[in-house]
């Protein structure tokens, strides 16, 4: 929770370059002015320590249809190890850009609370009500995500 709720966040969106942390952050600001919200102070850069000083730290992940796939995972990968070497939380933000804006705009709620009644329903939320478990779940995104961790967690990476 934010020492003040009032206050104008700091938001350090981290990731290779590309169109996704700049077109993320146009969408949360037009989502916000249709609400009345001032949007947060927007920090890009590819370095942890360069994000020290923001409230919140969002990690792009790797668009799986990229190209050059493989390298942004271990740009990514390599964004991870710094920001747990400098004990950053960080909120990594995966799927489609209507899933991305959606837990974007959930992190923000503590320094708005009116963006709580004004969620968009994406993923798993927008077909299932009321509360599930990821062992109940069954979505396909959720499975690959997992499968692809445990792999790389077997193969040490």
């Amino acid at each position: 929770m934010p020492a003040d709720p009032a206050a104008v966040p700091c938001v350090a969106l981290l990731g290779p370059g590309g169109p996704g942390g700049p077109a993320l952050a146009q969408a949360i600001e037009a989502r916000m002015r249709e609400l009345g919200c001032p949007p947060p102070h927007w920090l890009f850069s590819e370095q942890a320590r360069d994000s020290q000083a923001a409230d919140l730290r969002w990690l792009l992940a790797p668009d799986p249809d990229a190209p050059d796939e493989m390298n942004a995972l271990a740009a990514q990968q390599a964004l991870r190890s710094q920001l747990h070497a400098l004990g950053l939380a960080y909120l990594v933000l995966r799927g489609s850009p209507a899933e991305r804006l959606a837990m974007a705009l959930q992190s923000l709620v503590p320094w708005r609370p009116a963006l709580r009644d004004h969620l968009p329903q994406v993923g798993v939320a927008s077909r299932r009500p009321g509360r599930w478990t990821c062992d109940t779940c069954g979505d396909p995104a959720c499975e690959h995500l997992g499968l692809q961790a445990l792999v790389a967690s077997r193969q040490g990476n």
